[in-house]
């Protein structure tokens, strides 16, 4: 007798399978282990040496109640089969028999054959389960934004779930998942209970609405300031209704509005669309300060030492208690933070206040300044020459305020002095605001320059006709006349009537100047013809001519007759006169006839025709 351990599947376990075991006899033992004591038992397998009957036969599983499931397998040939059941109520000789039961039910298999005396045994459990309860009501629609709970059954007890697609659920393996899609969304929920599912969908639309105020705060400002305010909705162009309609905002519709709120104010963009209703919200809150604070303390000057009290505005503090104060500046004797302050600054300092409550600011300023110990500049000590008979003095003291006073009696900063040649001496004292004084002197030292005058030898002169100027000067280097000349005299011709203008500059070592001028009286040009003429070598009246006072007149032409219609003589271009001879003989005493043509400084030619005697 043998053992067969070596052929159990398991040694430790309270249902060993037995197989490949050879034939034979062999003892089987078990004992079990309780806490406190144990027990063994012990059976004799015999193992024939005949052939057993071979077969197939489904695995243990679990359906659906009325589920139909095939218990075996293909037919062996020669093997007979018997199925029972526990409960009992079904039997079978088919290797493969079908079976819907409504219970968990033990299938039993007694297979057997021509060759062993023995038949073989063996079962299937099949596990019937109840399918999974649900109800996920009927296809829906929803609004964009807005969730809706898929099933409105309760989870069962070994019952598991899925959902599928998971996007846009709250948990894709709970029954009442919470679905919020952002598109149309079928949804597809598998139920499973010990291997038997159910599989069920709804379908969920979803109308596109949504709105957004774009950087939606919450914000804060100041009274009076506004708020351009910007939202986005969808579908585009969807029409925006903004609340509250109170009038501090610009407009009440559209994407884009101005908020003013004189209050802490809460706005609300909302958009419609096939019946739903979106809105979005932003919170603006509003600061204020009092319209009238400021310093009633200007700026200010004081004496080194003295306190200053720098002064607010009056306000109703109860009606704004959040408002804070902040001084800066140098030689604050009070608090930094209280609304009114007390200074001793020992420069010349800007103070400012800023007051804030929330988002406004404001900031004031005031300056005192400090008067410390002036001092006093002037004009330099100077030289001036070309016998100048004024000038500006300048002072100017190191603080704005007090007053001045000149050795000559003048009570303003910067005179102008008269100055005589030689040394001239000015003393300027300057009292400050406190009372205290300071002086200087400007010393100013007066030189003389050059002198000259013009002289001619006429007063009157005929246009164009020659004359010299004499310059008469002292103390001079250099002198230049009206017409260019560096000369002291100078030859000029008037052109001009009825005068001319003439002046020379006289210049020093020094750069000084004196000038002087002259006037002189500028006569027409005439011409006289004369009516008789004597040539008899007398050197007095021997030739008749055109008789000038002036030099800016020209004889065209002289043309002469006798009695008789014969040219005696002619002049082109010059006045050459006649001397009372034809062709080299003397002519008679008689009349003769002339045409005479004189062309004058503007250019005019006169025509003149006459008579003249010829005596000898």
């Amino acid at each position: 007798m043998g053992s067969p351990s070596g052929f159990l599947d398991c040694s430790d376990c309270a249902s060993p399978t037995i197989s490949g075991i050879q034939p034979g006899s062999f003892a089987l033992s078990v004992t079990a282990f309780g806490p406190n004591c144990s027990f063994s038992d012990t059976m004799l397998l015999t193992v024939l040496s005949f052939v057993a009957p071979s077969y197939q036969i489904a695995p243990d599983q679990g359906i659906c109640a009325g589920t139909t499931v095939s218990l075996g397998g293909a037919p062996t040939p020669g093997v007979t089969y018997s199925w029972s059941s526990s409960p009992p109520g079904f039997v079978s000789d088919q290797s493969n028999p079908s079976v819907a039961p409504i219970e968990t039910t033990a299938y039993y298999l007694q297979a057997t054959n021509s060759q062993c005396p023995l038949p073989s045994l063996d079962s299937v459990l099949v596990t019937v389960s109840v399918p999974p309860f649900f109800d996920l009501g009927s296809d829906t629609t929803i609004c964009q934004g807005q969730s809706i709970v898929l099933s409105n059954s309760f989870p069962e007890s070994g019952v598991t779930y899925q959902w599928s697609p998971s996007i846009g659920l709250s948990s894709p393996n709970a029954l009442d998942a919470i679905a919020s899609p952002t598109q149309p969304t079928n949804y597809i929920l598998t139920a499973n209970r010990m291997g038997c599912q159910r599989q069920e969908s709804i379908s969920i639309e979803v109308i596109p609405i949504a709105i957004e105020i774009q950087d939606a705060g919450p914000l804060q400002i100041c009274t009076g300031a506004s708020v351009p305010l910007t939202a986005l909705a969808e579908p585009v162009g969807t029409a925006i209704i903004w609340s509250p309609n109170d009038g501090s905002l610009d407009t009440n519709t559209g994407s884009n509005v101005v908020a003013t709120p004189s209050v802490g104010t809460t706005y609300i963009a909302g958009v419609t669309n096939g019946g739903c209703l979106q809105f979005d919200t932003i919170i603006i809150a509003v600061d204020s300060l009092p319209w009238n604070l400021g310093l009633t303390t200007g700026d200010t000057l004081i004496c080194e030492g003295e306190i200053v009290q720098l002064t607010s505005t009056q306000y109703e503090p109860n009606e704004f208690t959040g408002i804070q104060f902040s001084w800066t500046g140098e030689g604050l004797l009070t608090l930094d933070n209280i609304p009114s302050v007390v200074a001793q600054p020992t420069a010349t300092t800007t103070y400012f206040r800023m007051a804030s409550n929330g988002e406004c600011t404001r900031i004031d300023a005031v300056t005192v300044t400090v008067h410390n110990s002036p001092t006093l500049t002037t004009s330099q000590d100077t030289v001036l020459p070309c016998g100048i008979q004024s000038i500006q003095l300048v002072a100017q003291d190191t603080e704005s305020g007090g007053s001045y006073s000149w050795s000559d009696g003048s009570q303003i900063q910067n005179p102008v002095m008269e100055l005589e040649l030689g040394s001239n001496s000015f003393t300027v004292v300057f009292t400050d605001t406190c009372g205290g004084t300071i002086s200087e002197t400007v010393n100013v030292e007066v030189t003389g320059g050059p002198m000259v005058e013009i002289t001619s030898m006429a007063d009157t002169v005929y246009q164009g006709t020659k004359i010299v100027l004499e310059a008469d000067s002292t103390n001079a280097s250099s002198i230049v006349w009206s017409n260019g000349s560096t000369a002291d005299t100078a030859v000029v011709s008037p052109i001009s009537l009825p005068s001319a203008t003439y002046f020379a500059v006289v210049t020093d070592e020094n750069g000084c100047t004196a000038v002087d001028t002259l006037v002189l009286e500028v006569l027409e040009p005439v011409f006289e013809i004369p009516n008789a003429f004597s040539p008899n070598g007398d050197d007095n009246n021997d030739f008749f001519q055109v008789v000038i006072k002036g030099d800016n007149i020209k004889v065209a032409s002289i043309r002469i007759w006798n009695r008789w219609g014969q040219k005696v003589f002619e002049s082109i271009g010059a006045n050459e006169g006649w001397d009372g001879r034809q062709d080299g003989k003397e002519s008679p005493s008689d009349v003769y006839i002339y045409s005479i043509s004189v062309q004058i400084a503007n250019g005019t030619i006169f025509y003149r025709k006459g008579d003249m005697t010829l005596l000898r």
